[in-house]
Formats: structure tokens, sequence, C-alpha cells
């Protein structure tokens, strides 16, 4: 294929020294290169170089494609801040919260710390050795009490 050379050179000039585009990456450009060739053949009509036809082809695919690369790597970047700041988030919310229950009383912030830790409430009972109603009792009272510290109330 006589154009091959001027597609690989252009490939070449506009992926020199980019370490975060792969060997596939290449060849997906080189592949729509190739395709947008085959669509346009009929635009040359003759006039000017074929090389510098296949040229500027080639040239708009790859900066078309680097910049699809570039908005997914801006995608990714904000995905990434996001998670990173919900994460950051979550884990103040479990601060608040166990320093609310921490401020309970010892009866309520037991039950639960125990249920935080998978415990059922009907191992709670066997574990306290209190009633299961006492248990859940505690619980629910817990939970309200906590909403208020959590609250400010």
């Amino acid at each position: 294929w006589r154009c091959e050379e001027t597609v690989r050179k252009a490939i070449g000039f506009y992926f020199k020294g980019r370490k975060d585009l792969k060997k596939v990456d290449r060849e997906d450009v080189y592949c729509e290169i190739r395709l947008e060739i085959y669509k346009s053949i009929e635009k040359f009509g003759g006039r000017g170089s074929f090389d510098s036809f296949i040229w500027r082809i080639s040239e708009r695919v790859i900066k078309k494609y680097l910049k699809c690369v570039k908005e997914k790597q801006k995608v990714k970047l904000c995905r990434d801040m996001s998670e990173y700041n919900a994460r950051e988030e979550r884990e103040e919310r479990i601060k608040e919260v166990m320093i609310g229950i921490a401020l309970l009383p010892r009866i309520y912030g037991e039950v639960l710390l125990k249920y935080k830790e998978g415990y059922s409430l009907e191992d709670i009972s066997h574990l306290t050795g209190c009633p299961l109603g006492t248990i859940r009792w505690r619980y629910v009272e817990g939970l309200r009490k906590l909403r208020k510290i959590l609250k400010g109330e």
C-alpha cells in the first residue's frame, strides 16, 4: 500500500513521546485513518500531492483521536476526584457517628456499636444477658438519641 509509509510517519510524529498511548491505540488510529482514506479517496481528484492528501487525513484523524483521549483522561480525573471526595465525606460522617455514639449513655452505645460490628439484636441479647425486647428498645432509643446528637440538639 503506497500511502502506508506516510500514515506511519504521521502516527509516529503525533504519538512521539506519548507514554499514555499504547500499541493498541496506534493500531486503532491506523485503522481509522485507512477507513477515512477509503471514504475520502473520491475527493482527491488528482489535485496536489497524494502524500499531502494522506498526511492531512492522517493528521485530522490523529488529532481527533488525541482529543478524545484527553477528554477521557479529564473524565477519569474528575471521577477519581469525586470518588476521593465522597470517600472523605463518608469517613468524616463515620467519625461524627462514632463521636455521637461515644456521647450516648453506655447502655445505648454498647448496643449500637455491637450492631455496627455486625451482630444481630438476638446475638447482642445473648452476649449481654438482657432480654431481646430490652435490646430492641435500647437500639431504637439509642438511634433516636444519636440522631438528636448528630443534628446538634
